[in-house]
């Protein structure tokens, strides 16, 4: 009995952290065209990062008996993966044709790999000869592969999400860093978590990157002051959470489970990056921001059919949170049968709950295209 209980204790908190940052299985179908929105709007800035590579060592490009490293990190199931490795590879290609490419998928171990090497597969294996695919799952809060063997890593939408939430939160399925939140208590909390964790990755990423090796990354942010738009998104996210989330788990007596059903990312300005960078002494290339158009409110937009937009919508919130959802109340040792009877009326809940807020649902959301490399000096 004891071994049982400790089983399933060690259960609970793998299920907790790990589902923070694991996507669900459907996570494919339902985010793929949200997030090549974003990919596709700071691609440019992803190639310019790739020519720089080469300007700064036209040497390495020259070494076609080494293969070019790229490394992912945050893959998720691979939907997001494609689009930004074709582009990495066509401009590697550009520069030296019979340069082999050799890319690492980056998870966390309760990911699902299998997803991912089928989807990049896929999409990269028709429009290219002589690439490399494999995975590495490791937290990537950590050093992931040995000094000075990457050449070019990336990481798409995935920074903004914590391991583990630094405070409780019982008010938004985010944490959005409004001004008001940013003077709080609670917001101080989650600014220094997320510093830990932007400084210990992109550390870790330095020590990883050859010489002059290039690194990218786009994740979510708020603006100073924040725009109309980043309210609406404010609005909508904190009524899913404090309305329909809320309600469900009251019907069934776990409204105090609300904070452990959330999810641990956060929209923080542009600052909190780049001002860690400069503490660190690395070495910010370009740091832009942009007003991506979102795609569920621009078909919206186009046919008026809330109830489309409702299904859609829901689809896509929950491939990255069913496993928060599901993770978080296993953590707080509620029953399985139970956790999937709650599972299953919030998203059957939500299409509808959605449907009737598709006017205030946000027409954009604001990214940041961070592109940063490692001088010799480092």
């Amino acid at each position: 009995m004891l071994e049982e209980t400790l089983n399933n204790d060690t259960l609970n908190s793998s299920l907790q952290k790990g589902s923070a940052r694991v996507m669900s299985e459907a996570y494919n179908e339902s985010c793929g065209d949200w997030s090549n929105v974003s990919i596709s709007t700071t691609q440019n800035d992803l190639i310019a990062s790739v020519k720089r590579y080469q300007e700064l060592s036209p040497e390495r490009f020259e070494d076609t008996d080494l293969p070019f490293v790229i490394a992912e990190f945050g893959c998720a199931t691979g939907a997001a993966s494609v689009l930004p490795l074709k582009a990495i590879i066509q401009a590697v290609r550009d520069l030296a044709p019979e340069m082999p490419i050799q890319i690492f998928l980056n998870d966390l171990p309760e990911n699902h790999h299998s997803l991912a090497i089928a989807a990049v597969t896929d999409g990269l294996t028709p429009l290219f000869d002589d690439i490399f695919i494999m995975v590495a799952g490791k937290d990537f809060t950590e050093q992931v592969f040995p000094s000075g063997t990457i050449d070019f890593a990336f990481s798409n939408m995935t920074l903004m999400i914590l391991p583990l939430p630094p405070s409780p939160r019982t008010d938004n399925v985010f944490f959005l860093a409004t001004p008001e939140k940013l003077q709080s208590n609670q917001g101080k909390e989650w600014v220094a978590g997320f510093n830990k964790h932007w400084t210990s990755f992109v550390t870790n990423r330095q020590k990883e990157l050859r010489v002059n090796g290039q690194l990218f990354v786009t994740a979510l942010i708020y603006d100073e002051p924040i725009l109309s738009y980043q309210l609406k998104e404010s609005n909508f996210f904190q009524d899913i959470a404090s309305i329909c989330l809320r309600d469900i788990l009251k019907k069934y007596r776990l409204e105090d489970k609300l904070s452990s059903t959330l999810k641990t990312s956060v929209s923080m300005l542009k600052r909190h990056y780049t001002d860690i960078c400069q503490k660190e002494g690395i070495h910010v290339v370009s740091a832009k921001s942009y007003d991506v158009v979102d795609c569920f409110a621009q078909e919206y937009k186009m046919t008026h059919d809330s109830r489309v937009f409702g299904k859609k919508v829901a689809q896509y919130i929950r491939g990255w949170w069913e496993h928060v959802l599901e993770g978080g109340l296993a953590y707080e040792g509620v029953d399985q049968d139970l956790i999937k009877k709650v599972s299953i009326e919030v998203f059957d809940t939500l299409p509808g709950f959605i449907a009737e807020r598709a006017d205030v649902y946000p027409e954009y959301y604001r990214v940041l295209s961070l592109s940063i490399d490692k001088p010799a000096r480092q």
